[in-house]
């Protein structure tokens, strides 16, 4: 249960932004907690160089080769993003050139299925603990939210 009592103990933390490149464009976006930079960084980086837009927008090769940028994306966000309060973040191997060459490496143009497992292959030797997440919700009668920890999951089949 969140008290009000809670809230005014509450601080904002002013964190860094990330910076990246995108065909010659400087990209700045949001840094850990949130998961959506690293996320963007990450795409991006793997689709910059793999050619997918050649085949046309709306082709069924291009969404093949961004969905599967996407689901590398997810992999790694269930296993190594978290709240950086907490856990160990690791921001430069997520987005580590040899690392992001090696996900658009293991995306087979032709769908076939991936050749490397997700989630699990970050190119450091960073220990990343099991994350924990919370599902919040509110209790239609009393008006009352909650919170529910639940394990997050591993890699995306």
């Amino acid at each position: 249960m969140i008290r009000l009592d809670d809230l005014g103990n509450y601080a904002a933390v002013e964190r860094k932004v990330l910076e990246g490149q995108y065909r010659g464009y400087k990209i700045l976006t949001a840094p850990p907690p949130s998961s959506g930079g690293i996320g963007i960084l990450q795409m991006m980086g793997v689709l910059e160089k793999s050619g997918y837009e050649k085949h046309g927008a709306g082709s069924a090769s291009a969404i093949h080769f961004v969905a599967e940028t996407m689901r590398r994306y997810y992999a790694d966000r269930a296993e190594f993003l978290g709240d950086p309060d907490f856990e160990k973040i690791p921001v430069a191997g997520l987005l580590a050139p040899r690392y992001l060459e090696k996900l658009r490496a293991s995306i087979d143009p032709d769908g076939r299925p991936p050749a490397m497992p997700l989630g699990t292959a970050i190119p450091q030797d960073t220990k990343v603990p099991r994350r924990r997440t919370f599902q919040s919700s509110t209790r239609k009668a009393t008006r009352s939210p909650s919170l529910t920890p639940s394990t997050a999951a591993t890699a995306v089949a």
